[in-house]
């Protein structure tokens, strides 16, 4: 069970993702996760081959037990897929990025409601 694959066991969702790399025998991704109890959202990046799980050594459990990078903002979000994502396809950038707007936006409406 690790955050990527199995991100509801740890109280997350996947927000959106960007794979660098996409030779079949190794990775390079970069992961948005938002916890769904706090809105709050999260990132993170591995990489290597084959023989390793993605994300196997990320945890998560709770704000203060975490190895995974608080996103404060959607503009640092937006820095983080700029400097990793150079040559990805922009569409996929753009993707992730609207998904990432989204999550922000989405925890506006809910401290507006509150």
């Amino acid at each position: 069970m690790n955050v990527y694959y199995s991100p509801s066991e740890f109280g997350l969702e996947l927000v959106g993702e960007l794979e660098y790399n996409q030779a079949c025998y190794d990775f390079d991704t970069l992961i948005f996760l938002r916890d769904v109890k706090t809105g709050a959202i999260y990132s993170a990046r591995d990489a290597g081959c084959s023989c390793p799980t993605p994300f196997e050594d990320f945890f998560y459990r709770g704000e203060n037990d975490t190895n995974l990078e608080r996103v404060a903002t959607f503009n640092d979000g937006a820095v983080l897929i700029a400097e990793y994502a150079r040559a990805v396809v922009d569409g996929a950038k753009d993707s992730l990025r609207a998904n990432l707007k989204s999550a922000f936006e989405n925890i506006l409406k809910e401290d507006a409601g509150a």
